[in-house]
């Protein structure tokens, strides 16, 4: 089944959560030196003192498990981030604690699995990762100059996503021992009758398509070029010794050839990345099981295959499956891995050492309209909150309060 924009945009909102989302970046991540910023920043400074960036935030069995030094980073990262984002307030002192707050709190959950998932004896072979990232970069990224935007922005490599992807799939087996993670066809119809109004689609065509890039659009011996080869690949595929998938996983230029082009359920007049009006009037013109003759756009040279057509109405389950699986698969992953760091979390000795937070003084009362818009935590199970504070995450874990400085000794009397 194929993806419309709805459906990437579904995944990519639970990727970013899982992945460095603005509530819950991931710990162990390559870090660097403490950052600093300016006054107003939100980043608390480390003081210039490598003892106050190497202090231990939290500790699991004694052993240091998230830094000053990394928290300084991660704020860092999420309040560049926030500054990019339109229309946003500054933030304030009670905003910036709270991030801090649940960014150790998410980093000890994370050692806590992670230390689990070490003990287990399970592994993930090459070929899964690498089945794991092509069916990103085919769904969520539409080329690889978008998933290297992506990757710049998280400040990542390929090694390093690559090397998360490892760590997310062996979780996902630890968590298959204590329950299933797919959604059931009874989940996904339950959530399609209570969503229904949401599926309510204007016409639409399922398509395909095969790109061919041009090196030189303004040259016409590079353009006589690309509308050659694309002729060419259209006789094959017109001929009916050929299937078009497989044409457009060997010759296609888009990343979409990872899934033999499949472009998923096109609405007319949604202005969707990949069709202009061009290709529009040229696929809602088409007959079903056709393709079209080849269509000059942005990109180069392209064909387009018409798998089905259907007018106005409410789309089936069928046509939604894919879109409501993931979201409902993210949130069963997400509940049975917090019932794991919850049993983990009892048996641990776990220490927050809140002094070397770094936790700004906050006003007695916010000004109006100060502070950023507490993001809404997105991907957890209902009933699952964050706490603002990891001292009431369950009992026994011990929390060392930041202690207030000391008063001036009064002076002596002369």
């Amino acid at each position: 089944m194929g993806w419309n924009r709805f459906g990437k945009s579904a995944l990519i909102a639970t990727l970013v959560v899982s992945t460095a989302g603005l509530e819950m970046l991931a710990c162990g991540k390559k870090t660097t030196d403490a950052t600093t910023e300016g006054s107003g920043s939100g980043a608390a400074s480390a003081s210039g003192s490598g003892a106050a960036t190497a202090a231990a935030c939290a500790t699991i069995d004694g052993k240091v498990v998230f830094t000053r030094a990394q928290l300084d980073t991660e704020m860092a990262e999420i309040l560049e981030r926030y500054a990019k984002m339109p229309e946003q307030r500054a933030t304030s002192e009670r905003w910036r604690n709270q991030r801090r707050r649940r960014i150790v709190q998410k980093a000890v959950q994370d050692a806590l699995v992670a230390q689990h998932v070490g003990t287990q004896k399970l592994e993930v072979a090459d070929a899964e990762v690498e089945a794991a990232i092509k069916k990103e970069l085919g769904i969520v990224f539409e080329n690889e100059q978008q998933f290297g935007h992506f990757l710049t922005s998280h400040k990542q490599t390929k090694e390093e996503y690559y090397a998360e992807k490892r760590q997310e799939l062996l979780v996902d087996k630890v968590l298959a021992l204590r329950g299933t993670l797919d959604p059931d066809d009874k989940e996904l119809g339950e959530f399609y009758e209570q969503n229904k109004e949401r599926w309510n689609e204007g016409e639409r065509v399922l398509a395909s398509r095969i790109t061919i890039r041009l090196k030189n659009s303004a040259d016409p011996a590079s353009d006589k070029e690309g509308l050659d080869r694309i002729t060419q690949i259209r006789t094959r595929v017109t001929s009916g010794k050929e299937e078009f998938a497989k044409v457009a996983q060997e010759v296609s230029e888009m990343a979409d050839k990872s899934r033999g082009g499949d472009l998923g359920w096109v609405v007319k007049g949604r202005r969707q990345q990949f069709v202009n009006d061009g290709v529009e009037a040229a696929i809602f013109k088409a007959a079903k099981n056709t393709v079209t003759a080849p269509i000059k756009t942005q990109l180069g040279y392209e064909i387009f295959q018409v798998r089905d057509h259907r007018e106005a109405g409410v789309r089936s389950m069928d046509e939604v499956r894919d879109i409501i699986y993931e979201p409902l698969r993210r949130r069963r992953r997400d509940r049975l891995r917090m019932e794991l760091v919850n049993e983990l979390q009892q048996k641990a000795k776990v220490e927050y050492t809140e002094a070397a937070w770094g936790l700004e003084t906050e006003p007695a009362v916010e000004p109006a309209g100060s502070g950023a818009a507490a993001p809404k935590p997105m991907g957890l199970p209902p009933g699952v909150k964050l706490q603002a504070n990891p001292q009431a995450v369950l009992p026994g874990v011990k929390v060392v309060p930041a202690t207030a400085p000391a008063a001036p000794a009064a002076p002596k009397a002369p």
